[in-house]
């Protein structure tokens, strides 16, 4: 199993890589991170470029089952927070370049 990567791992590397104290990344992960979950929660989607888009998604009620007992239930009606990723990210996990996508279009 891979590791996690955590806020501290996250500004450890944004720190080496800007050339900046850990601390002061550390500072930025945050703000960032409660910058996305501010923008989430009022109902805005959040477009970042490369990685991908998160927005809420209202999901209505509808009948579960219990695969034990075969018991039907009802579950609630709830906000879920939905994550799409971006193409290029998407390519770059299956090992695809966008070169090879456009040629077999063709």
């Amino acid at each position: 199993m891979k590791s996690s990567v955590t806020r501290a791992t996250l500004a450890r590397k944004v720190g080496k890589k800007a050339g900046i104290p850990e601390s002061e990344a550390g500072i930025i992960i945050n703000t960032l991170v409660n910058s996305l979950c501010k923008s989430i929660t009022t109902g805005e989607k959040v477009n970042i470029m490369h990685f991908g888009s998160f927005q809420q998604k209202s999901k209505k009620p509808r009948i579960g089952r219990n695969p034990k007992t075969l018991k039907n239930y009802e579950i609630s009606a709830r906000t879920v927070i939905k994550y799409v990723v971006s193409k290029d990210l998407k390519q770059k996990i299956n090992g695809e370049s966008a070169k090879n996508d456009k040629n077999e279009s063709n």
